[in-house]
């Protein structure tokens, strides 16, 4: 087992005009890849964060809950897709992952060329961590029915899975929403299979991880249960990445051992923010991200 996960940068409350900059300096200093989350429409008004399974359990749903949330609707949310167009074009081999994109709200056609799109023109640095979401809100206001998420995320997959096959250039699905006959799907994407991490903390999350993920993006505590559900699928040989967050600590000695602990537990990958804010933050990110690689020992590209 290696020492140290791969670190990942998490580039959610980087200001625009700076994007690019963050983006060549931690592929300078020896990032594996650079993450964004999502959100198409968090509503504004009490109880927006009502349901985020980020939360303990007991304030989910209560006040208290708004104040311990780490983002809000107000954020910067820059479509992670079109960023990572971007980026791609400044850099050369710094991956790009998505976490979590909110997949029932996509037709899977229109995403699937989208993403072949993006992952032949960075030559296969793309990696797509999905989920269901949390805000009922978010599919009302691009309307979708919440009520179909898990069979839309289960069918999307299946249908990118399609789309994607190397050996069939008229690909076809046929499930009980998305129908597709036989189209013309080229250009496929350049990494065979194309990676999907399953993102989420409950046991749909852990089941769909098992079953058709390439990968998890979620809680450490339920790695060992995704391990379980890979052996009873029979994929316990098959590659297959974790993916988690990782809280930043006050010194280097706390965020070297975070990092040896998730090694110790399988974790894959790390993702860090290493200035410790939930705001917007501008140039002064390069310092901190430079001072946090010097923390960790990082080696530079």
């Amino acid at each position: 087992m290696a020492d140290f996960p791969k670190v990942a940068l998490n580039l959610v409350f980087i200001k625009p005009d700076v994007i690019v900059q963050v983006a060549q300096r931690a592929e300078a200093l020896g990032f594996e890849s650079v993450w964004m989350g999502e959100h198409v429409a968090l509503p504004h008004g009490d109880g927006w964060w009502k349901g985020y399974p980020g939360l303990p359990v007991e304030v989910r749903d209560a006040p208290e809950g708004e104040a311990l949330m780490t983002f809000r609707p107000e954020n910067l949310w820059l479509d992670p897709l079109t960023t990572f167009a971007h980026l791609a074009a400044a850099t050369t081999t710094l991956r790009f992952g998505v976490g979590i994109f909110l997949l029932p709200l996509r037709n899977p056609v229109l995403l699937g060329r989208t993403l072949a799109t993006l992952d032949v023109l960075s030559n296969g640095r793309i990696d797509l961590g999905v989920g269901i979401g949390w805000s009922k809100a978010e599919y009302d206001h691009t309307e979708n029915d919440w009520r179909m998420r898990g069979r839309r995320m289960d069918e999307s997959i299946a249908c990118l899975r399609a789309l994607f096959d190397p050996r069939d250039d008229f690909p076809e699905y046929h499930g009980k929403i998305f129908d597709v006959p036989r189209i013309g799907f080229l250009p496929k994407p350049k990494q065979d299979p194309f990676p999907i991490h399953v993102g989420g903390y409950g046991d749909a999350a852990v089941r769909r991880a098992a079953s058709v993920g390439n990968g998890y993006y979620g809680s450490v505590a339920l790695m060992p249960a995704v391990r379980q559900a890979l052996k009873d699928a029979g994929r316990e040989g098959e590659a297959f990445e974790f993916t988690a967050t990782l809280p930043m600590q006050d010194d280097a000695a706390a965020n070297l051992e975070g990092l040896r602990d998730y090694a110790r537990k399988g974790v894959d990958r790390a993702i860090v923010a290493p200035w410790r804010r939930h705001t917007p933050i501008g140039i002064e990110a390069i310092d901190l991200l430079e001072d946090y690689a010097r923390q960790i020992q990082l080696a530079p590209n």
